[in-house]
């Protein structure tokens, strides 16, 4: 399937232009359709939320995504997210990841995750990092599965 539309986003007011100039077009994103980029200029952070739920969306940087409401994210290409509230974010790359409150994290490559809730939902692959707190801090009991060279890292 070839996406028929493919948008780049640099703010989070993007976000609700494009959803406006959608519905005023008659046109359905989804899934299968339409590919969103999150770029940004500058390091003013763009927020996800439910506007681009069943999308697929790609973090590319340079500005940080913030992804909440059960949205997911692939991040790539040395980009930053915060992924909150059972959202799941696939990093790959040098990309880096903080994760709290029931988040998904997929690590790839040399991909980093800071997780800083016990409830967050990890695993990591090739050489990617995992960081956890300290006994005793949140964060510290994350489930954190990992495959190949991927290490978790105590703070």
């Amino acid at each position: 399937m070839v996406n028929e539309y493919t948008i780049v986003l640099n703010s989070t007011e993007d976000i609700q232009k494009m959803m406006s100039e959608a519905e005023k077009s008659g046109i359905v994103h989804d899934y299968f359709n339409t590919v969103v980029y999150l770029r940004g200029y500058d390091e003013s952070p763009i927020e996800v939320g439910r506007d681009l739920l069943n999308l697929y969306v790609v973090a590319q940087g340079p500005s940080p995504v913030h992804i909440r409401q059960g949205v997911s994210v692939l991040v790539e290409g040395g980009a930053t997210a915060y992924v909150y509230d059972g959202s799941c974010v696939n990093a790959n790359g040098r990309t880096t990841v903080h994760a709290y409150g029931k988040a998904i994290v997929t690590l790839e490559d040399e991909a980093v995750a800071y997780i800083m809730s016990d409830d967050v939902w990890g695993q990591a692959s090739d050489n990617a990092r995992v960081f956890l707190p300290e006994t005793g801090r949140p964060g510290a009991e994350a489930f954190v599965e990992l495959e190949g060279h991927a290490e978790i890292v105590r703070l």
